[in-house]
Formats: C-alpha cells, sequence, structure tokens
C-alpha cells in the first residue's frame, strides 16, 4: 500500500521559480544559436482563399530565385485557377 502526501505549494512554486531563472541564463545563448544560419528559410503559413491570392500575389515583386508553396487542391475555385495561371504564372515568368 502507498502512501501520499501532499508537497507544500510554496515548494512547487520555488521549483518552478528556479526553472524559469536557468531558462532566462540560457535565452542568450539559445538566440545565439538560433541566429547562427542567415540563409534559413523564411515559412509563413496563409488560411483561406484571400490570403492564398495575397501569397501569390506577393511572387511578383518577391526577390528570391526560388519560392514553394503548397496548397490543397481540394478548395481551389476555377476563379483562383484562372488567377494563377492567366496572370500570376505569365507575369512571374517573365522576370
Amino acid at each position: 500500500m502507498a502512501f501520499y502526501i501532499a508537497i507544500d505549494p510554496k515548494v512547487l512554486y520555488r521549483i518552478e521559480e528556479e526553472k524559469i531563472k536557468q531558462l532566462h541564463e540560457a535565452l542568450p545563448q539559445l538566440s545565439a544559436l538560433m541566429n547562427l544560419n542567415q540563409n534559413k528559410p523564411i515559412i509563413r503559413f496563409y488560411e483561406g482563399e484571400r490570403e492564398i491570392r495575397e501569397q501569390y500575389l506577393d511572387l511578383l515583386t518577391a526577390t528570391s530565385e526560388c519560392m514553394y508553396s503548397f496548397i490543397s487542391l481540394k478548395n481551389v475555385t476555377p476563379a483562383f485557377t484562372e488567377l494563377i495561371l492567366e496572370y500570376i504564372m505569365p507575369k512571374r515568368v517573365g522576370k
């Protein structure tokens, strides 16, 4: 048979304070690790047809040579397909 005794909440609070203190002390090192690679890709998420349309229009002003996009074709409307094929792609290819 096991017996359990509750610990004083103040002790739990001190334990968590110590963890936060350690994390705060490690932040400069963690930030330095994050900034090591300046050539890392930028990842953005877009939701809804309006935001995705804006993302594709941003392709026209993008300075990078390569951009990848993943989209679910299940929700693509004919008007959106027309926008991509007849407006955005010809302009992007012509850059």
